[in-house]
């Protein structure tokens, strides 16, 4: 496993953690009930250890693979992030909205493969709560 502290820098661990995300993201949906535990067990180390790194490496796969059930899975998983839970605090939750309508706009506009239904409509809920999020705590 890699750890995005090894990463020489931002976009390196982005890369690195996006691989991960990638291997795991399609588990995490499977039948099999183990494989779908490990995934989600990955995803949730992933995902505490740095919610930020994990979300840009969610767009970074959605913006780069081709496979519609990875990509799909990546959007599910960036929309399960935008809650107190996973983003604490105000400047988390501004950060990962950022991130999240860049990745949507440019997937919007054409840029990527992933400009399935779906997916817009993931990103479109995961910004729509990072707006409730960002209204209840001002």
């Amino acid at each position: 496993r890699v750890h995005p502290k090894m990463a020489q820098n931002d976009d390196q661990a982005v890369a690195q953690v996006a691989e991960v995300v990638c291997s795991v993201a399609t588990g995490a949906l499977s039948p099999n009930i183990e494989m779908r535990q490990n995934s989600e067990k990955i995803i949730l180390e992933l995902r505490t250890e740095s919610p930020i790194l994990f979300i840009k490496a969610l767009c970074y796969a959605l913006m780069t693979n081709e496979d519609r059930t990875l990509t799909t899975a990546c959007a599910v998983l960036a929309y399960s992030c935008i809650n107190k839970e996973v983003l604490p605090t105000r400047e988390a939750v501004e950060e990962a909205r950022q991130i999240l309508l860049h990745t949507w706009e440019k997937i919007t506009q054409g840029q990527g493969n992933a400009n399935t239904k779906l997916i817009d409509e993931r990103l479109s809920a995961a910004l729509r709560n990072a707006d409730k999020l960002l209204k209840k705590k001002s």
